[in-house]
């Protein structure tokens, strides 16, 4: 019982690795999008309105930070440190920084986005929301044993 147990933990932590490169390869290219915003706004000076340079640029600054914030979860359960607080207020920046995405793309450059960023964003306060839940959960299970 003992060995199949073992089997089964490695074979969660082998899944927990290829969701962590996952998350990495998101990361990389949020990053590589934020990069190419923010020239793009710094290069195209002359050739657009105002409130579109400060619409990419800011679009841009946000895929960095939603780079950073998916980051700080990836390291986080890399090491082990998946069911934390610290994960749950990730999760509520990600859903904060898509729902400004969303804004700026709608407000300031005048594109109809759908609803899909709209549920994500939601969705991701719901999980951000459920995460918390079961870290005081999982908080009251540990004090019990």
């Amino acid at each position: 019982i003992m060995k199949e147990k073992e089997e089964k933990r490695e074979i969660e932590r082998k899944g927990l690795k290829h969701q962590t490169k996952i998350m990495l390869i998101l990361c990389i290219i949020a990053l590589l999008e934020g990069i190419y915003n923010f020239s793009k706004s710094l290069i195209k000076i002359g050739e657009l309105e105002t409130i579109h340079r400060q619409a990419l640029c800011g679009k841009g600054l946000i895929a960095i930070l939603l780079a950073f914030v998916i980051g700080k979860i990836a390291y986080n359960i890399k090491h082990g440190k998946i069911y934390t607080y610290k994960n749950a207020d990730y999760i509520f920046y990600a859903a904060f920084l898509v729902f400004v995405d969303n804004e700026i793309t709608e407000r300031l450059l005048d594109i109809d986005t759908g609803i899909v960023p709209t549920l994500t964003w939601i969705f991701l306060l719901y999980i951000s929301y459920i995460f918390k839940i079961g870290v005081h959960m999982k908080e009251d299970e540990d004090l019990t044993i």
